[in-house]
């Protein structure tokens, strides 16, 4: 079996227009995809809910941050950071049109006053891991615990054994 390279979402996002997002439902708590449009900068992943903040999944998110990326096979956890305000949400509308064309983005999207910042779930888990465990204190617990929150419901296992503590998949 091949091995894959690390950057094979990055070069998939640079190449392609329209990705599968999923989402959790607020309600139904079942997973909810979507083809959406998105804009890649440096390491930034960039959505616009096509009807701004009525946009189901983006409703969705507000409730569970929570959500998976597919580029064409090659897929991610990431996080939802909502952007509401309103030079932000602007800059973001300026990316889509840069990318998709002013016509395009005037004829698709109906509501522009949010936007969202998806971010890297491995780059969150990378900050609960610690050198030594015998200097994992109590402050370092509560932060785990708090990380954990952000993490998708498969990440959430915390596992303390006498002298260490690891992030575990289900």
């Amino acid at each position: 079996m091949a091995k894959k390279k690390k950057s094979d979402l990055k070069e998939r996002l640079e190449r392609y227009r329209q990705i599968k997002l999923t989402v959790i439902g607020r309600k139904s708590r079942q997973e909810i995809s979507n083809p959406v449009w998105f804009v890649f900068e440096g390491e930034k992943l960039y959505l616009l809910p096509v009807h701004g903040s009525d946009t189901q999944w983006y409703r969705n998110i507000l409730k569970n941050p929570s959500m998976k990326i597919d580029a064409r096979g090659e897929g991610a956890e990431f996080r939802a950071v909502p952007i509401q305000e309103s030079e932000s949400v602007k800059s973001v509308i300026e990316k889509f049109r840069e990318k998709y064309g002013a016509g395009d983005v005037k004829r698709y999207y109906s509501k522009f006053d949010v936007a969202v910042l998806a971010e890297q779930v491995s780059l969150i888990v990378n900050c609960c891991k610690f050198a030594d465990p015998a200097r994992f204190n109590i402050a370092h617990w509560r932060l785990a615990k708090t990380l954990l929150h952000l993490l998708p419901t498969n990440l959430k296992h915390l596992r303390r054994s006498a002298n260490s503590y690891a992030i575990r998949s289900a």
